[in-house]
């Protein structure tokens, strides 16, 4: 396994890392009541 793979494999991890962030907060914010502007949630 060379460089160019070991960079591919790392932006592969960092990319499923921050979708299930984002799964993650969106169902956080969907569960828990909005603290931030409630006015906007209307």
């Amino acid at each position: 396994m060379n460089d160019n793979d070991f960079i591919v494999t790392l932006r592969i991890a960092a990319c499923v890392a921050f979708l299930v962030f984002l799964t993650l907060a969106m169902t956080g914010c969907a569960t828990k009541p909005p603290e931030l502007t409630p006015e906007e949630q209307k």
